[in-house]
């Protein structure tokens, strides 16, 4: 059992740099493994488990005592029931607690192949820096949203989280790179860390595939249309 969740704990307590790098470590190894599990068998069919809430609330902590969390402060992803995204009427959905750049055009559901990595690296990679942004800025409930639905990257608070991320390691504001095919690619084998310092953030990694395919970009995300307000959902 979890003693709560990393919302509660940084509400009281201070995580150091090495802490929060170790946090996103831990959670990418879990992001990894949950998009490598087969689902089980469900209707409607579910072709992967993409995580798509990550938030300080979701992230569930174990205290182990004063000197062993100052080492490591071991987490666990929760909620998975409501967090992983699901198919809904043959499509599937993607909510975002985060939603990126690329996706703040009114916000609320969006639909996402689950199978397309290019896509899901970049929603996984942009909800990581967030969440790591989130755990140094402050101790608020409320998350850190941009003012303007697309917001400049020259615009103060883009500026305010690259160099909050940067301040943690050098080059990891670019999970939050405002063109989603300059960020790390999350489905390698690397560690959080080396993706970091390898990455070179002048080079867009889905520029090959980046031509129009089937009538869309690969690596966009389609807003989904809403069909009137009996078949609205409450956004989170």
């Amino acid at each position: 059992p979890a003693d709560g969740s990393l919302n509660s704990y940084i509400k009281t307590r201070t995580l150091t740099k090495e802490q929060i790098l170790d946090i996103g470590q831990q959670i990418l190894e879990q992001l990894r493994c949950l998009y490598k599990l087969t689902p089980t068998k469900t209707v409607p069919a579910i072709p992967r488990y993409l995580y798509t809430d990550l938030k300080s609330g979701n992230v569930l902590y174990f205290d182990c005592g004063t000197e062993e969390n100052k080492q490591r402060l071991k987490v666990q992803l929760g909620d998975l029931g409501s967090a992983v995204s699901t198919p809904k009427d043959g499509l599937n959905e993607f909510i975002s607690t985060y939603p990126a750049f690329e996706h703040r055009d009114g916000g609320g559901f969006y639909q996402i192949d689950l199978t397309d990595l290019d896509v899901c690296s970049q929603v996984t990679s942009y909800q990581l820096g967030m969440l790591l942004f989130s755990l140094i800025k402050d101790t608020t409930d409320k998350g850190f949203l941009f003012s303007d639905e697309t917001p400049d990257r020259e615009s103060p608070q883009v500026k305010e989280l690259n160099s909050k991320l940067d301040s943690l390691l050098p080059g990891l504001s670019n999970l939050v790179h405002y063109t989603p095919g300059k960020r790390p690619y999350m489905f390698s084998d690397d560690s959080l860390k080396t993706l970091i310092e390898t990455h070179n953030p002048e080079e867009d990694l889905y520029s090959s595939s980046s031509t129009v395919v089937g009538s869309k970009k690969r690596g966009s995300v389609k807003k989904k249309k809403k069909k009137g307000k009996s078949s609205r959902k409450k956004k989170k």
